[in-house]
This record gives structure tokens, C-alpha cells and sequence, in this order.
């Protein structure tokens, strides 16, 4: 049994260096992935790690839960969609909760991808977007409703709230919500003018698969809408990402 319990050590000292080596190997080969999509779409590639963010990120919990907050593999550049110019940050994001106290104490750390779009509107109204789940089925008997459309599917199927509801009933018109409908959209936030799309680490296609979404979403914005809230126009001729 003496030499079982150096033995048990040993191996789990062993697993833990191998399962670092690993992770730094499948750190590196994304940061080199991402480093070639950036390239490939003309985005401003940024690998190292920053413990301080742009201001916009503020305006989501997301970016202010837990400690420990970093971003990385960060890029920046911009999409053209209906004449308009959108500047926009996507990359890695990470933060660490505490669970438990005293000797149960754990700390967990969470991985997330973001999209980040600053539009180039005078918008100041926020709006939620995502797929209906059980829990807002259950609340709904209780008063907690979000906004109905008048597409009955689209409103069974998608969870939407806004403090303005012109705005969102501007946006999701019958052809906007038709194409939601036929496709798989990620849920998404707006706030003060910047749009975030996030969820778990992504990988590479997904950057690019959110990418063309928001970008398709925003051609689908109706005229009238872009041009209430004061959208600045940009030369056609900048290649869109």
C-alpha cells in the first residue's frame, strides 16, 4: 500500500502535465486558426490577452458576471450591409465564478465566443431575441409575457422583449420573420446602439457563420426603419466581410 499511494501520485502528476501540454497545443493551433479566418476577412487579428475592454461591452451582463475577466484572439474590422458601415469585435471571452465557501470553495471558469456590433444608428432602445423555451411557457401564466407578433409560429418559437415595441415590430416584419423561421438564428441583444451575439467557445466556422448572420440580419432591416433612427450611409465600393 506505501508504494500504491507514491505510485497514484506520480500518474496523476503525469496526466496533469500531459493534459497541459494539450491544452496549450489546442490553444496555439486555434490561435492560428483564427489568426488565418481574420486574414481571410480582413479583421485586425489580436491573439494576446487583455483584462480591459472596449466601453460598449459595459452595456451586457455577460461581460461584467465573475472575476477574473479576460479577452483574447481578438478581431476587429467591419461588415457593409444595406449601404451601411458596422465596425465590429469578435473573439474569446472568459471569466471565473467561486461556488461553495471554506474548504468547499471551487472556482469555475467559463469560456465564451462574442460578436460585438456597434450600429451605426441613433438607437437607444434595447430588444432580446432568443428561442422560446419551457420556463418562459410557465412563466407566461404568471403575467411575464414577452412580445407577440402576428405570425402565431413566430411567436410560439421565438422569445422577444424590448422596451420599445415599434422598434421590434418595425424590425420583425413578415419577411424578417419568415427568414428567422426557415433558418437557426443565435440569440442576440441590442443596447444603445450595439448588438452582441455570444454563447459558448465557438469554433472557427462558427465566427464566420455569426458573422454572415448579423450581416444577413441587417439587410433585412426595412428602409423606413434605417432611416428613422438617422443610419449613416457609406461608399458601397468597401468589400463587406
Amino acid at each position: 500500500m506505501e508504494i500504491l499511494i507514491p505510485l497514484f501520485v506520480l500518474i496523476f502528476v503525469i496526466l496533469i502535465i500531459v493534459g497541459g501540454v494539450y491544452s496549450h497545443k489546442a490553444s496555439k493551433r486555434r490561435q492560428l486558426e483564427l489568426a488565418q479566418f481574420a486574414a481571410s476577412k480582413s479583421l485586425t487579428f489580436d491573439s494576446n490577452s487583455h483584462s480591459s475592454f472596449p466601453a460598449q461591452m459595459a452595456l451586457f451582463p455577460l461581460f461584467n458576471t465573475g472575476f477574473g475577466r479576460s479577452m483574447s484572439n481578438t478581431m476587429t474590422g467591419k461588415v457593409i450591409t444595406q449601404n451601411l458601415q458596422i465596425n465590429i469585435i469578435t473573439g474569446d471571452y472568459t471569466y471565473k465564478t467561486k461556488s461553495g465557501s471554506g474548504k468547499n470553495e471551487t472556482t469555475s471558469v467559463h469560456n465564451h465566443s462574442y460578436l460585438l456590433l456597434n450600429l451605426p444608428f441613433n438607437a437607444r432602445q434595447t430588444l432580446n431575441f432568443r428561442k422560446e423555451g419551457m420556463f418562459d411557457k410557465i412563466t407566461s401564466t404568471f403575467g411575464f409575457n414577452d412580445i407577440n407578433f402576428e405570425s402565431a409560429e413566430f411567436s410560439r418559437k421565438f422569445h422577444i422583449t424590448s422596451d420599445d415595441k415599434k422598434f421590434a415590430y418595425d424590425i420583425f416584419e413578415s419577411r424578417m420573420m419568415q427568414w428567422l423561421l426557415d433558418n437557426d438564428p443565435p440569440a442576440f441583444n441590442i443596447a444603445t446602439g450595439v448588438m452582441l451575439v455570444s454563447g459558448s467557445r465557438w469554433k472557427v466556422d462558427q465566427f464566420a457563420s455569426r458573422i454572415a448572420f448579423a450581416s444577413d440580419f441587417f439587410d433585412r432591416w426595412p428602409e423606413h426603419l434605417v432611416q428613422r433612427l438617422g443610419a449613416t450611409i457609406v461608399d458601397t465600393t468597401v468589400a463587406r466581410v
